[in-house]
């Protein structure tokens, strides 16, 4: 069979950011955090944001290098090529259409 390996690194929260962050979360949802712990969580929600924002173009990169540029940027004009034959290709888009 021809089978293509492909290998992308993915950035995680080190175990001491993940674990505070899942505390943080328990307090803000019992409604007892301080408001340093409330600036804090936004803190590390950015930095999750931005984790999963750079895994995704990884990923995307990876599974789809069409898409970007040399310079490791999507060009726009592709994406959007993609973006109209994935929907067509969509088993939802097809039940919508009959």
């Amino acid at each position: 069979p021809n089978r293509q390996v492909v290998v992308t690194y993915l950035e995680r929260l080190s175990p001491e950011k993940h674990a505070r962050l899942a505390r943080l979360m328990d307090k803000s949802d019992a409604g007892t955090l301080t408001s340093a712990e409330r600036a804090e969580l936004k803190r590390l929600g950015r930095e999750v944001d931005e984790m999963l924002l750079a895994n995704s173009k990884s990923l995307a990169q990876a599974m789809r290098p069409e898409l970007f540029d040399s310079r490791g940027q999507p060009v726009r004009h592709r994406l959007r090529g993609a973006a109209r034959q994935s929907v067509r290709r969509s088993p939802v888009a097809r039940r919508r259409s009959k």
